[in-house]
């Protein structure tokens, strides 16, 4: 990476309301042909940023990503107003506080706008008919150890699975525990070798649960996530999707002909065929949960923990973690960690009730195919949740919750 400034020309002034002289969108336009942004713009890793002025940030080499700007030109140029920041790299806080302020609702409204897809993709109804895990998930073959890991806490996250919850409780317990001492690993394989005196928090979640919250999050933000159009790091696919393999990007995007970003896919089919794209972009992650799962099951140095969990009674979900991380005797870190995971700052991650989606809960828990694997997973999770309350005091059953 390279550390330079970025010069970008002053942002257009928004139009004034005749009103109340607050700002009113721009409209949005269908999209246009637009000439490509500067190729010295481009290849630096820059576009324009939130403030009038230049600003400093950390860019990709010249060299890193070629395919990200292909893909930014076909997807993100032609709209107006374009994304300020480019696929190469996360947005500035201050980017990202604009965009999801003026500029992502009008994306969301635009897409809706259109006209639904008017034939959902053969491919789509093919990737159905087979159970939803590709690979068995419950058969746990031990817990590979590396050596190492005294006073160490490894946090263990999927997608959708706490994200926000998870940087609460490490920032009640930075006063305590050492933040060198505290490791985040995400959608980690089930044979990946963890150190052996290690306690490890392995944040979970109800599959569904997972797959509504992820449909509802991608259908109106993007958040940090650049990976859903071209971020930076691997080499990706076009369009881009969350770690799906070959023939699930086949099976979700062949719908729009390949021709549309995630977002726009998302609100331009029905809440159905939205939940099912979403469970197929899911798939990886909810595979490397469960195999966690039931390789975790009964393991001492391993705690598992959900939303749900914390939902049903967050002092006491609070008061089992410490138990296991030996904390317990410490009253003040408890109330702190308490009062921390009631808290969401960062309300574009929290998406619990502000859409219905009946329609798609339904459709994934009498899916003919796919809803025996949730219910496996759901009934997997449970017998950990019971074994831990007798084990740590922790909450034997969860409240159910959607976001």
């Amino acid at each position: 990476f390279l550390l330079e400034t970025a010069h970008c020309p002053p942002r257009p002034a928004e139009p004034k309301s005749e009103l109340s002289g607050a700002p009113r969108p721009h409209p949005m336009p269908p999209p246009r042909a637009v000439a490509p942004p500067p190729a010295s713009l481009l290849l630096a890793g820059f576009a324009c940023c939130a403030a009038p002025a230049g600003c400093l940030r950390l860019g990709p080499s010249p060299l890193e990503d070629v395919n990200a700007t292909k893909i930014w030109e076909a997807h993100w140029a032609p709209l107006e107003p374009p994304p300020y920041h480019h696929p190469g790299r996360p947005p500035t806080l201050l980017e990202m506080e604009y965009e999801e302020t003026n500029v992502v609702p009008r994306y969301v409204a635009y897409w809706q706008s259109l006209p639904k897809y008017s034939e959902v993709s053969p491919l789509l109804a093919q990737a159905q008919r087979a159970p939803y895990f590709k690979a068995a998930w419950n058969q746990p073959q031990g817990s590979p150890e590396a050596p190492g890991g005294e006073g160490e806490i490894i946090f263990v996250l999927h997608h959708k699975t706490g994200q926000n919850l998870h940087m609460k409780i490490r920032e009640a317990l930075g006063g305590v525990v050492p933040q060198s001492k505290m490791t985040d690993k995400y959608e980690i394989p089930a044979d990946m070798p963890m150190p052996a005196q290690a306690k490890i928090v392995h944040l979970v979640r109800e599959p569904i649960d997972a797959i509504i919250s992820g449909y509802r999050y991608h259908q109106q933000r993007w958040g940090t996530e650049v990976w859903s159009w071209g971020g930076a790091g691997r080499g990706r696919q076009d369009p881009p999707c969350f770690l799906c393999d070959n023939d699930d990007h086949r099976a979700m995007f062949d719908t729009c002909h390949f021709d549309c970003t995630y977002f726009e896919l998302l609100n331009r089919v029905d809440q159905v065929t939205g939940v099912a794209i979403e469970a197929l972009s899911a798939r990886r992650t909810l595979t490397s949960m469960a195999t966690n799962v039931a390789r975790w099951a009964q393991d001492p140095n391993v705690l598992q923990l959900s939303i749900g969990l914390f939902n049903a009674n967050p002092e006491q979900t609070t008061g089992c973690m410490l138990k296991f991380l030996g904390l317990d005797g410490d009253a003040a870190l408890h109330q702190r960690l308490n009062a921390s995971v009631q808290t969401i700052s960062d309300r574009s991650h929290k998406t619990s009730g502000d859409f219905d989606t009946t329609r798609g809960r339904t459709f994934l828990e009498s899916h003919p195919a796919w809803s025996p694997a949730f219910r496996d997973l759901d009934g997997a999770l449970a017998a950990v949740f019971e074994h831990q309350a007798h084990l740590h005091g922790c909450p034997p059953r969860e409240l159910d919750a959607e976001g």
